[in-house]
This record gives structure tokens, C-alpha cells and sequence, in this order.
């Protein structure tokens, strides 16, 4: 009905589909993913003290870590694949690469509900617990929260886990990207871990090679 198809390689297609609906709407219409739907929105309504941007990731939190980049006020699409997006599974002869992959993989959503799934069943962080009288999905949002104090070990530890990926994603992007500002969005992000990501960043470069670093403009909220 959507006249969505797959190509040769498998790959989803949705030329027929973009052509109906600028038809329809008598508009122009481009297709592209969350990450980059965020960045032109940030290039066209950023704070006003901000200029806008001329090189810039957005980095998505969620199932698996996702980022636009812009170049010159474009959207980089790479050759093959959209960059940033496709987190491999190296081999075990690559131990630089598999450490990273280790690292970042900690941030994933699946794997933090997974790890604090069983943490809310075996009453393992009983002080995060008794914050979230509701359930599990309290639980989950009590530790997703900006303003978490944690008390119990389990909680510090599984924090710190994912604050070294949040850190490495960041480092690497500021490294091999060079942009002036990097901003990230989702509901998933771990918002304490992230700012102590943030800081260790910012004591890492020099100052005048720091990127802007913050939340996105737009409510996370907003895109499941």
C-alpha cells in the first residue's frame, strides 16, 4: 500500500513511496533517520546565544547508539553506509576496536534495562528501589534521571559502566570529527552519566578544542 519495496541488496527502498507523498502533499519531502531529523532542526532553531552550527554530531541514546554528522552546514551521507551508525562486532584480533565496542555497547538500552531488570528482581539496590514504589519502568526512570544521587554499590558500579562508554562515544567524536558542538537526545540516556561524561571531556582537551556539548533543543520525549 505504501509502495515501500527492497531493493536487489535487500535494502529498504522508498523512492515510489517519497514520490506519492510529495505528489499528495505538493511539497518537497526528505527521507532520513531520527538523528538526522534532530540536526537540521538544531541547524534551523538553536538557542539564540548560539551561532549556528558549522560542524556538528548529534548523537542518539537509545537501542543502539545512532549519530548525524554535518559538515559545513550539510548532512555528511558517507559512500556506503550512513557514518556513525553502524556499531560492527569486531574480531578478537582487534582488541583497540573490541574495547570500544565493549564500552559503548554498555550504553545501549538493552542492555541497561537488562542489567537493571535484574537488579530490580534479586533487590540488589534496595535504596533505588524504595524510590520506585510503582514497578520496574519507575525503577528504570529513577535511574535515568538527571537529579540520581546513587547509594547503593550496584547502582555506582552499572553508573560508571556507562559513563565510560558515554565518555569514549564523546572522546571519539571530538577527536575524529572535530565539531563545534555535539549534541545528544533520547529518552534512553543515562542523564547523570552523561554529565559526568560531559565534565571528563571537558578536563581532557584544551579548552579552545572543546566542542559545545548538550542536551538537544527538542523534548526527547517526543521520539520513541
Amino acid at each position: 500500500v505504501l509502495r515501500i519495496t527492497r531493493d536487489a541488496e535487500g535494502r529498504v527502498d522508498y523512492q515510489a513511496f517519497k514520490k506519492a507523498l510529495r505528489e499528495f502533499c505538493s511539497l518537497p519531502v526528505k527521507f532520513g533517520s531520527l538523528a538526522d531529523g534532530i540536526a537540521m532542526a538544531e541547524m534551523d532553531y538553536h538557542p539564540e546565544d548560539e551561532q549556528p552550527p558549522l560542524n556538528m554530531v548529534v548523537f542518539r541514546c537509545d537501542q543502539a547508539p545512532d549519530c548525524s554528522i554535518i559538515t559545513g552546514r550539510e548532512i555528511y551521507s558517507g559512500s556506503f553506509e550512513r557514518p556513525g551508525c553502524m556499531i560492527r562486532q569486531p574480531g578478537e584480533e582487534d582488541h583497540s576496536i573490541l574495547q570500544l565496542h565493549s564500552m559503548i555497547q554498555e550504553t545501549f538500552s538493552s542492555t541497561v534495562d537488562q542489567k537493571l531488570e535484574e537488579l530490580f528482581a534479586s533487590h540488589q539496590a534496595p535504596v533505588l528501589e524504595a524510590q520506585a514504589p510503582e514497578g520496574l519502568e519507575e525503577f528504570r526512570s529513577r535511574f535515568r534521571a538527571a537529579d540520581l544521587l546513587p547509594e547503593d554499590a550496584a547502582i555506582v558500579t552499572l553508573l560508571e559502566r556507562i559513563r565510560r562508554g558515554y565518555r569514549a562515544a564523546l572522546e571519539c567524536f571530538t577527536v575524529f570529527y572535530a565539531p563545534d558542538r555535539i549534541v545528544y537526545f533520547g529518552r534512553h540516556c543515562v542523564q547523570s552519566a552523561m554529565s559526568a561524561a560531559i565534565e571528563e571531556v571537558k578536563n581532557s582537551f584544551a579548552p579552545h578544542t572543546i566542542p559545545t556539548i548538550r542536551p538537544s533543543i527538542l523534548d526527547p520525549d517526543e521520539y520513541h
